[in-house]
């Protein structure tokens, strides 16, 4: 798992299905089964022989061998295992469907069909894959270690990346409703030819339910574990290892294996957002309520009037697909025919609009005549009080002018008077002392002799 580099991604189209998946979620198996329905469709015989063997690159066979495989190799690619240079849409179908464990990047911005699974298998058969094919080297971690996310490979946090995986594909979700779809390995696992239909229809593609049902017996895990084996025998894997890479398949046995703290820890970190997926897996199947429905009752007919088998054997593939083709001409001409009269409906509907917009444009430029008018009436009444308070501006200017000189004369006049305050405080001390002076001068004898002769003087 790891983020898509920019010469990666120039070698995808516009036109690519995306197929990603956290690894060991069931994309394999998935892939096959679309590439089983794929050829069915085309009127190509299937078997769990000739599809699984595309998954193996073509330089593990003959050229006879590969000559025989290269009308379905192509199908649903890899994009580690396939150089995508080059490599057109097989059996002119409209699309790529590429498989890939790549994280979530905001460049990955193509219509996803997202498979999930639950956190306790998917970490258990993602350890096993890794010791199988001793992919820890010496150095193994036990199965508790690495799904808690303590050791991992290349120092990695499997848990950590399981979580960091199917958040960012939510958010996708989220982002691009119409542009994704969510798949859990539950489901396609407990109810397969209902779940295979919805997934196909959301390709763009509309099997027979039979067909479904057929390539689900192609490739039951039993059959693919066998097919596996006999491979093995006949081709080394990279180093000479030889792994196991169908193992159970059944959901619900990883927690058999993990210890209650790793259940624990894995409760609280992943099931949360494994949930949020279930949550748009369940709106997904409100969605195609209907149309599940259809497909479940049709199952049901076929089992009741053991036609399962007998319709297989009578009808070629090849004139299932015409006859499919056909219906899907059909409908498309039909739904042509009301998109017509949608779109006649529409024009009338536009003209009608116009017309109503163009009585609003006049009215909204009578409007903006007056309001043209009103601004230059502002405008006007704008000038004249400016030039009003232009004056008043001046006068406040005059006005200034003289508070500033009467508080000069204030500031004078201030002075002058402390001046004068000063004089008068001069003066009252020397008035003050003279009147001590001639106090004293009374009571000398001088003063006495005076007074008297002032008497005497009088007397005569």
């Amino acid at each position: 798992m790891f983020e898509i580099t920019e010469d990666e991604l120039k070698l995808f189209k516009p036109t690519d299905i995306m197929f990603p998946s956290y690894p060991r979620s069931g994309s394999t198996w998935t892939r096959l089964l679309f590439s089983d329905i794929v050829m069915q469709l085309h009127g190509i015989e299937s078997n769990a022989y000739t599809v699984y063997d595309t998954k193996f690159d073509s330089k593990r066979f003959d050229k006879e061998a590969l000559e025989e495989l290269q009308v379905y190799r192509w199908i649903a690619l890899n994009a580690y295992e396939t150089d995508l240079r080059g490599v057109e849409p097989p059996l002119n179908l409209s699309f790529r469907l590429i498989m890939s464990h790549y994280l979530y990047s905001p460049r990955l911005n193509f219509k996803t069909l997202y498979l999930f699974r639950n956190p306790y298998d998917v970490l258990c058969s993602y350890y096993h894959l890794c010791l199988s094919y001793r992919y820890f080297g010496d150095d193994i971690p036990s199965i508790d270690e690495f799904c808690q996310g303590r050791r991992g490979l290349g120092g990695r946090n499997a848990l950590q990346d399981y979580c960091n995986h199917l958040s960012g594909y939510i958010s996708f979700k989220h982002e691009e409703p119409e542009g994704s779809y969510f798949v859990s390995y539950h489901s396609l696992y407990q109810q397969t030819v209902p779940t295979l239909m919805g997934l196909n229809q959301f390709l763009g593609l509309n099997p027979d339910p039979l067909i479904c049902q057929r390539a689900t017996q192609n490739l039951e895990f039993k059959k693919l574990k066998s097919k596996h084996s006999e491979v093995i025998e006949k081709v080394q894997l990279e180093g000479g290892i030889e792994g196991e890479f169908f193992r159970k398949g059944r959901p619900g046995t990883g927690k058999e294996e993990l210890s209650e703290e790793s259940i624990r820890i894995i409760q609280e970190q992943a099931i949360p957002i494994y949930n949020q997926a279930l949550e748009l897996e369940a709106q997904e199947r409100h969605c195609n309520q209907k149309f599940l429905s259809w497909v479940d009752s049709e199952l049901q007919y076929l089992t009741e009037h053991d036609e399962e088998s007998s319709l297989v054997c009578r009808v070629p593939p090849r004139l299932i697909f015409l006859h499919l083709e056909a219906q899907q001409k059909a409908a498309k001409i039909t739904q042509i025919e009301q998109t017509n009269e949608s779109l006649s409906d529409d024009l009338s509907q536009a003209r009608t609009e116009i017309q109503s917009l163009r009585s609003n444009l006049q009215s909204s430029q009578d409007e903006l005549l007056w309001l043209k008018n009103r601004l230059m009436e502002v405008e006007n009444h704008l000038e004249g009080s400016q030039s009003r308070l232009a004056a008043l501006e001046c006068a406040r200017q005059q006005d200034f002018f003289r508070l500033e000189r009467q508080q000069n004369k204030i500031q004078n006049l201030r002075q002058r008077l402390r001046e004068s305050q000063e004089k008068l405080q001069e003066f009252q001390r020397r008035l003050s002392n003279a009147r001590v002076t001639i106090s004293t001068m009374k009571n000398s004898k001088f003063w006495i002799l005076q007074k008297a002769w002032s008497k005497l003087k009088d007397a005569f």
